[in-house]
């Protein structure tokens, strides 16, 4: 999120390719409380209305704690990202998860694909 509202060229090219190929970019709600710069500006509520903003679940949230055990990661540390990938584990057939964090995002991604069937992947940007 931080990326595109910074008008990352990488992050909009990658969101540009993924809404060609009819991916629906979709944010939890938790990315916006994470998000602590340039909230009030033009470009913030740009990139939040283009966007599907997802809200915290109990199913999300339960599964995030699943992935961080399965991917033997701190909830403390990693629980955003969790968070993320839990979400776009619940779209139907494959997501893929647009992320400048290449430690955690990763293997969460990979349980995410474990424990759905489906394919969670990673965009490193």
């Amino acid at each position: 999120m931080s990326l595109y509202v910074q008008r990352d060229r990488k992050m909009r090219a990658l969101i540009t390719a993924g809404l060609e190929e009819s991916f629906v970019p979709v944010i939890s709600v938790v990315t916006l409380a994470e998000q602590r710069r340039n909230r009030n500006s033009a470009a913030y509520r740009y990139a939040v209305s283009q966007a599907t903003v997802v809200d915290a679940t109990r199913p999300i949230a339960e599964r995030a704690a699943e992935l961080l055990e399965a991917a033997e990661l701190d909830g403390h540390e990693c629980l955003i990202d969790a968070f993320v990938v839990s979400t776009a584990s619940f779209a139907t057939g494959g997501a893929r998860v647009a992320s400048s964090d290449g430690s955690h995002i990763p293997p969460l991604c990979k349980a995410a694909t474990a424990l759905t069937g489906r394919p969670i992947g990673v965009l490193a940007v």
